[in-house]
């Protein structure tokens, strides 16, 4: 049986943007890789962390600039943090999206409140109770495989899915108040210099 598509859902939720925000978050995820030192105490768990920060701030730059005018960021506290495709709310979890887990499934309060607010009126959309999460599978070096965009239901199964084509070129991640040059596209994650020093230095 095939699985219904975002824009099944809503017609907001278009291939392009979801994307882009994959891009985003594909980018950020692998240049923190890149950063990753264990001979200077990094460790999985640190680099889990700074793998989401980093995530947030790229979503943080981009959203609401030119380009992303459709990306916003609806609640940013700590570990509490969510943003929005015209107005639906997503969050982003390093998963497995054929078991997910239950924090994956749990909603944030403002998803709560929004449920609840729609609870209230005469005329009650079913798509409004399900929860849109960006699912990050990595490999054993946290490499970036797949990040699968997915609706899961109140019954926590998932009923809408669309997988981010990673192979297509990933534009460098970037404040979106700055100017930019048009047309530059790459076709890997960027290295940052200190990355390549390491590399060449393993070479010597």
């Amino acid at each position: 049986m095939n699985i219904a598509g975002p824009h099944d859902f809503y017609p907001q939720l278009t291939t392009e943007k979801l994307n882009s925000v994959g891009s985003l978050i594909y980018t950020a995820r692998m240049e923190c890789l890149e950063t990753y030192e264990e001979d200077r105490g990094d460790t999985a768990w640190s680099l889990g962390c700074r793998s989401t920060e980093w995530v947030r701030e790229a979503l943080r730059k981009n959203a609401d600039q030119k380009g992303y005018e459709w990306l916003s960021i609806e609640l940013d506290a700590g570990q509490k943090f969510v943003f929005s495709i015209n107005g639906i709310l997503c969050r982003q979890y390093k998963d497995n999206s054929k078991n997910l887990s239950l924090r994956v499934c749990k909603p944030s309060e403002i998803e709560n409140s929004k449920q609840l607010k729609f609870s209230f009126t005469q005329t009650v959309n079913s798509n409004d109770n399900i929860l849109w999460r960006f699912i990050i599978k990595t490999n054993v070096t946290n490499e970036v495989l797949r990040i699968i965009f997915v609706g899961i239901n109140q019954e926590h199964d998932i009923v809408c899915e669309y997988e981010i084509p990673l192979k297509q070129n990933i534009t460098k991640i970037y404040d979106a108040s700055e100017v930019q040059e048009k047309g530059i596209e790459l076709s890997a994650p960027i290295i940052n210099k200190k990355s390549e020093q390491k590399k060449q230095k393993k070479e010597n």
